[in-house]
């Protein structure tokens, strides 16, 4: 009983002690504005932030619009700045050269005393403290002036509540999508043009540019050529599933998804995940899919691919499939296919690990040409193996500069190791503390891996990671992002749009407002509500309101 008594006795006053931050937390060091000898009446926001991180330098502009309209009903912001390096004067440069310059209280944490205190593991974090207590903890972008003003005044079921600011787009996406399914296509194009008109961020002076909906990025579900078809040679056992098989010179890919469960949880919000997007992701020449999948998954897709048969995606079902026909060997690593042209089998496996030469802008076209090619890229694998190997056990620095000088020669690399050799292609010069030719080298790597998703993910990280060259760097990370849109390697509208959208606040921080305007346009342009209008003007039923 006593331990138990014990034990709530501690719970409790550790829950106090979270709750609760004394004035003596606030660091010594103000660069601006003066530190208070007491937390004064009302609501102070507190807020840990650092130069290299772009969060926190995106989440200023709002903090700085909180500030001004709230400080004189008793709201006072403070911006603590942690996990620093930088001088007093850097700091107060830096924060100079904003678009929006903060004229908040400004103080420095040369120890991270609050970051420790509070457990942070990342920052942006805002606190806001009443009267010594803690009332609210979360991402600064998250507060908003009612949020505050029903914090100061002890509303907390308020404070609670989350605005929506896309309710309005949703009651018009909802009444487009009615005017569709009674066939007033004109209505839903009204009612869907209304909702990328209020699309929040789009800017004013680009709510009359006329957008090409008819552009293919915004629409691309074409149907797939048309030609003659031959039953002879390899194709004839997957004729047998889906029919001859076209020998016309464009290539044909079967695709087979071998697990019927993972099939039958597929959602109208993952169906993009079928081939028939995903190969065009990985094919840059004409070609066509044929999807085969089990038939035990039919009934959910045909309820599901019913209100989109807009997709013209050929689906074939069968009751069984022998599996080597598309060298299976992992049932939930889908899609597995076989690649044909004219007639004749050029390779099968899954997706994923699609020859390069397959994925180039001129594929072989022999059975032949392929196995050559294939094991060019077998012998490039090997030989960067062997040199990943060296590099990772290289002792000097000599040795781990001779290993990585002798992978960097190796072009191209296959697929998937740019992104596992992005942070070695930038150790050298992080080991040398040489942002110049840092900032050069990652240039150099965003042209190198343009077309490569996860390498430019992992570069952007990298960046992050190096806060001195982050600094520098808000031109590359505004390309990087801008590029990643352009790739959508994922195929989803919303990953598109907030790629560019990141993009565009990169560009903030340059100054150039025409880019940023430029840029927000485009990423609504990327946006699920444009390539909803886009399928509307296209008489083609789009996917459900969100």
């Amino acid at each position: 009983m006593r331990l138990a008594a014990l034990t709530a006795a501690l719970c409790l006053a550790a829950a106090l002690r979270a709750a609760t931050l004394p004035i003596d937390a606030l660091p010594p060091t103000f660069l601006r504005g003066e530190r208070p000898a007491a937390w004064p009446e009302g609501l102070t926001v507190v807020e840990c932030w650092a130069r290299w991180c772009g969060p926190c330098v995106r989440a200023m502009p709002h903090l700085e619009a909180l500030h001004r309209e709230l400080k004189g009903e008793g709201v006072r912001v403070i911006g603590v700045n942690v996990w620093d390096k930088g001088t007093d004067q850097e700091i107060l440069d830096f924060l100079a050269k904003q678009p929006t310059p903060p004229t908040y209280a400004i103080a420095v944490d040369r120890a991270d005393a609050l970051p420790k205190r509070l457990g942070l593991k990342g920052i942006p974090h805002a606190l806001v403290v009443r009267a010594g207590e803690i009332v609210w903890q979360g991402h600064p972008a998250t507060l908003t002036a009612e949020r505050l003003r029903a914090l100061r005044d002890g509303r907390p079921e308020q404070a609670a509540k989350k605005a929506d600011p896309l309710a309005a787009i949703r009651d018009l996406e909802a009444q487009a999508d009615a005017a569709a399914a009674r066939g007033d296509w004109d209505a839903a194009a009204a009612f869907q043009r209304q909702a990328f008109m209020s699309l929040p961020g789009l800017p004013e002076s680009y709510k009359e540019v006329d957008v090409n909906w008819e552009d293919p990025a915004l629409a691309p579900y074409a149907a797939p050529p048309v030609g003659e078809t031959t039953e002879a040679g390899d194709a004839a056992p997957y004729a047998a599933l889906v029919g001859p098989l076209p020998a016309d010179g464009v290539p044909t890919l079967v695709a087979y998804w071998p697990n019927p469960f993972w099939v039958s949880k597929l959602t109208w919000a993952t169906l993009a995940s079928l081939p028939d997007r995903r190969v065009a992701k990985a094919l840059p020449y004409p070609h066509r899919t044929l999807t085969l999948a089990p038939a035990k998954a039919r009934p959910h897709l045909e309820k599901l691919l019913a209100p989109l048969a807009w997709r013209k995606a050929p689906l074939f079902f069968a009751q069984q499939v022998d599996e080597t026909l598309f060298g299976v060997t992992d049932r939930h690593n889908p899609p597995y296919v076989a690649y044909f042209r004219d007639g004749r089998l050029l390779w099968k496996g899954p997706l994923e690990t699609m020859p390069a030469a397959l994925r180039a802008k001129e594929p072989p076209t022999t059975p032949e040409a392929v196995r050559a090619a294939v094991a060019e890229e077998t012998a490039r694998t090997e030989t960067l193996s062997a040199c990943f190997a060296r590099l990772t056990k290289a002792k000097t620095p000599e040795e781990r500069a001779k290993a990585l000088a002798e992978i960097d020669a190796i072009r191209p690399l296959p697929r998937g190791w740019g992104a596992l050799l992005m942070p070695h292609f930038l150790s050298e010069a992080y080991l040398a503390k040489d942002v110049p030719a840092g900032l050069a080298r990652a240039n150099a790597l965003l042209d190198r891996f343009k077309d490569d998703a996860g390498a430019l993910e992992m570069l952007r990280k990298v960046i992050d990671a190096w806060p001195e060259l982050a600094l520098e760097a808000t031109k590359l990370r505004c390309d990087l992002a801008l590029r990643l849109g352009e790739l959508n390697d994922r195929d989803d509208p919303a990953y598109a749009q907030a790629w560019v959208n990141v993009a565009a606040e990169e560009a903030t921080r340059l100054g150039k407002k025409n880019l940023v305007d430029f840029l927000r346009f485009r990423a609504c342009v990327a946006s699920p509500t444009a390539c909803r209008l886009a399928q509307f003007l296209h008489r083609l039923p789009a996917l459900p309101a969100r």
